[in-house]
């Protein structure tokens, strides 16, 4: 299962060391200065406050790049907790990883197309002023770069998602009272929805101006996307919560079964039986209390693998980038 399944798994999510993701960084953030310089622009980048939109696709692309690292580690996270519930054999079950997490290559390199397309389309649409050849070129490169790295990083999200529909289809062997092995969904899907998060709180650190805040574009914009966080914790889950709960309304059934037996059983005990086997129809009356406590048991157990804190930690994870916006609209005043 360490073999790479995409071309973003070997290059984005690939290990790299600290020394090198440090390098990238100050590769990427000198190259605005770089190009303003030969521009003759350099100072104007920092006065006027172009530097905003020069170091957004920057700053978004190495978010990007740390978070291909969790991504993998994460994905391997899951797939040793969920093989102690698939009910196949090592070997079997290293076969259908490999088969279902596989991405045709030409799904990702579709995916980069159209955020380069997508890039350049936006700096078009731009008004960059006369003279600034160097950082016209800059944009474009690094606008498309971003898009397509966000595009691709989108597109092997959705994709991968057929790994765990793939594996919620095998025969599993399911503990509705011990769902641990299920917990590194609900982990993975609040990371989802964070990584989505601190995409927004970046943007709105580095692009946010005040007079934002008056125009009703903006709050309908940021209502639209504050909904996609919650969207994706949910919706991550879903296999999850599809077979637990089918899992959770056959066991209950059965009981119920039991029950309705047990009931008519006690009361044709209780009618026909002479008093001298008074003590069979307390054990069966035992046994009839027994399983209404298994069944209140039963339908007290959550069908969806997270937990208060993970749902708390997402609800007020989705006001951090207004936060961050009215904390640096409040910075830039006083």
């Amino acid at each position: 299962m360490n073999t790479p399944t995409s071309l973003y798994e070997r290059f984005i999510g690939c290990p790299r060391s600290k020394g090198a993701l440090i390098a990238m960084a100050v590769v990427l953030l000198l190259l605005p200065v770089g190009a303003a310089a030969l521009d003759g622009t350099l100072p104007a980048l920092f006065t006027d406050g172009g530097w905003r939109i020069a170091y957004s696709s920057p700053v978004l692309i190495l978010y990007i790049l740390l978070i291909g690292q969790v991504l993998r580690l994460r994905n391997q996270t899951i797939l040793r907790s969920f093989r102690k519930v698939v009910q196949l054999d090592d070997e079997v079950y290293e076969h259908l990883v490999q088969q279902a997490s596989r991405i045709k290559p030409v799904q990702e390199l579709s995916a980069i197309f159209f955020g380069v397309v997508l890039g350049v389309l936006s700096v078009t649409s731009w008004h960059v002023e006369a003279g600034y050849i160097w950082l016209t070129i800059y944009l474009y490169v690094s606008v498309s770069a971003m898009y397509a790295l966000l595009a691709w990083t989108v597109a092997v999200l959705v994709l991968g998602t057929r790994l765990m529909s793939t594996l919620h289809r095998q025969p599993l062997r399911i503990d509705l009272f011990d769902t641990t092995p299920f917990e590194p969904i609900g982990k993975q899907s609040l990371q989802s929805a964070m990584i989505f998060i601190g995409g927004l709180s970046l943007s709105a650190l580095i692009t946010f101006q005040p007079e934002n805040l008056r125009i009703p574009a903006f709050w309908i914009i940021y209502g639209a996307l504050a909904l996609i966080p919650l969207l994706v914790f949910f919706l991550s889950m879903r296999p999850t919560h599809s077979v637990l709960a089918a899992e959770k309304r056959r066991e209950l059934a059965r009981v119920q079964r039991l029950i309705l037996n047990a009931s008519r059983e006690l009361v044709r005990r209780m009618e026909d039986q002479p008093i001298d086997r008074l003590e069979e129809t307390a054990a069966l009356s035992a046994e009839l209390s027994a399983l209404a406590v298994y069944e209140r048991h039963i339908q007290e157990v959550s069908t969806w693998p997270y937990n208060v804190a993970q749902l708390r930690t997402l609800f007020f994870s989705v006001l951090i980038p207004i936060i961050t916006a009215l904390g640096k609209m409040l910075g830039e005043l006083f």
